[in-house]
């Protein structure tokens, strides 16, 4: 049972921005459902059959009290295995309401300076039902050219979305998740929802559940992941060219994956949200400062660890890249690529 708080970044399929309105957010939740022939309609802690006018209405009128910059709600989502919407014989309305005793459990795990508990109809929260799914663009079917993004997926796939407000329905306490682990513990409130699976329908296997990843020192190879995943994010956001993504890549290289790399992707992204410009000019990162330079290192072996070597490689990543025999394969693969990458760039 798979139960995860989704921040705006994490969804690839709609741009929105939860410090406003959810209309966008709400609209694609519809969206999703029409085009897969599926009902678009909503449910609470007490109702049922509402309209997206109506979730959106509650949610952007349930701010009194927050600021500007504040998050305004969130949005979770419910991921049962295929195991477990089989042992409920893929039952929506009992889907429904598990999702309720959720909600309960969500708003117990809240904190409180007064000791008050929260049950679920203290939220305003709205949640819908899609049985289907589609192969995102950082799916392994789609990256590894099996399946295109957008196909459907296989099997059971029943899965509830969720919009909360980050006020209570009094309008009285904020309820943002995402503040403190000392406020709300996100791991035992998955953990207690797995079990609450269990327990309402007495399904006797281990459910598993998502749970943060412990705190641990950011290293190269994380560095290099996040910025390869931000360039794809913006080609496919943006619609950028081969060229365009290749260029974005070589510079990313050229300074050694650093802030001021950061900073002028920042910059880059709000000229492209502006629609200034050509997409396929650089100009942000024309003086960004080069990284130091080792010369003749070892940097990454292949598959058949046979070493390969270049004439020059920035220390940053030469630093993660010449362990590369020790790392996982999937690193091992992101570290040849940017290994043949360096070395075209060279012409070696």
């Amino acid at each position: 049972m798979i139960t995860k708080i989704l921040p705006p970044t994490k969804n690839r399929e709609i741009n929105y921005d939860n410090k406003g309105s959810c209309k966008r957010l709400v609209n694609y939740f519809e969206h999703e459902g029409k085009e897969l022939d599926q009902e678009a309609y909503y449910f609470s802690q007490e109702e049922d059959g509402l309209s997206k006018e109506e979730v959106v209405q509650q949610i952007d009128g349930n701010v009194k009290g927050l600021k500007r910059e504040d998050t305004k709600f969130v949005s979770l989502v419910i991921s049962p295995s295929s195991e477990e919407l089989s042992h409920i014989k893929d039952n929506s309305e009992k889907l429904k309401e598990y999702t309720r005793q959720v909600m309960d459990n969500y708003a117990r795990h809240f904190k409180l300076k007064n000791g008050k508990e929260l049950e679920g109809k203290d939220l305003v929260w709205y949640g819908i039902v899609h049985k289907t799914r589609k192969y995102h663009w950082n799916d392994k079917g789609v990256r590894d050219g099996d399946v295109r993004r957008g196909d459907q997926k296989s099997g059971i796939q029943t899965h509830v979305h969720i919009v909360v407000s980050t006020r209570d329905k009094e309008q009285k306490v904020s309820l943002n998740p995402k503040t403190s682990r000392a406020r709300f513990n996100i791991i035992e409130f998955q953990r207690s929802s797995a079990e609450l699976f269990q327990k309402q329908f007495k399904y006797e296997k281990q459910t598993h559940y998502h749970k943060d990843k412990p705190l641990r020192e950011r290293t190269h190879i994380d560095q290099i992941r996040y910025f390869e995943k931000r360039i794809n994010q913006l080609a496919e956001k943006y619609d950028l060219n081969e060229t365009t993504v290749t260029n974005l890549r070589n510079k990313a290289l050229e300074t050694g994956y650093s802030k001021e790399f950061y900073q002028a992707m920042k910059e880059y992204t709000k000229r492209l949200n502006r629609g200034e410009g050509r997409k396929d000019e650089l100009p942000e990162f024309e003086n960004l400062r080069k990284a130091d330079r080792q010369e003749t290192r070892v940097f990454a072996r292949n598959q058949v660890n046979q070493p390969i070597r270049t004439k020059s490689i920035s220390f940053a990543v030469e630093s993660v890249l010449k362990g590369a025999n020790v790392n996982k394969d999937d690193d091992r693969e992101i570290l040849k690529d940017l290994s043949n990458r360096r070395r075209g760039s060279l012409g070696i």
